[in-house]
């Protein structure tokens, strides 16, 4: 059975028979209005209101809009013709070379189940992808060496997020999917006027 014995306004003490006790301390605070703290824009150093703070694309660093072009930092300097080199050569060693390599997590393996189609339509769904699909990168592989391409896709009505590289082995290339599942967040598109929109 458990028990209240109120000491005064701000204490508590919750007891069960043979359970010890457990206290809750301290009068109940009220929310604090968010105070518009200074930011620094990390490429040219400008300070910026909180409300001013856009974030890049590619990278998610905080800079202000005299930094950023089409949603990318300066430090970034992706374009869509290297995002357009990068998806024409993953797809030549994927058609000419060993083909694609999933890796095998959970989350990948659920994702087919999740959307309804086979391995050769997941290959076909990223053999489909264009410079539109983008969302982040190249960015360090944080497992193993080589970089990481982001990817968004739409595919039976669910946003789908795509983690592409291409792998050195054996002095060979290997065209890797290291993720495909549905996405825990919305993806950004930067090289779409509507960059929620699959």
């Amino acid at each position: 059975m458990y028990e209240s014995n109120r000491d005064d306004e701000s204490s508590m003490t919750l007891s069960a028979e043979g359970h010890g006790s457990l206290g809750l301390r301290g009068p109940r605070r009220e929310e604090e209005p968010a105070v518009d703290v200074p930011v620094e824009c990390e490429e040219c150093g400008t300070l910026m209101g909180l409300q001013e703070t856009l974030e890049c694309l590619a990278c998610g660093i905080a800079t202000c809009d005299a930094c950023l072009v089409d949603g990318l930092c300066p430090s970034c300097d992706v374009r869509r013709s290297d995002v357009g080199e990068f998806l024409k050569e993953f797809k030549r060693i994927v058609e000419s070379g060993r083909g694609l390599d999933v890796i095998p997590r959970r989350k990948n393996i659920e994702a087919l189940a999740e959307l309804e189609i086979t391995r050769k339509m997941r290959e076909k769904e990223i053999l489909a992808l264009s410079v539109s699909n983008y969302s982040k990168g190249p960015k360090p592989d944080r497992d193993k060496p080589g970089y990481v391409w982001e990817f968004g896709k739409e595919i039976g009505g669910r946003e789908v997020y795509i983690k592409l590289k291409i792998d050195q082995v054996d002095g060979g290339k290997i065209a890797k999917c290291l993720s495909f599942h549905l996405a825990a967040d919305p993806v950004s598109y930067p090289f779409r006027p509507y960059r929620r929109r699959c």
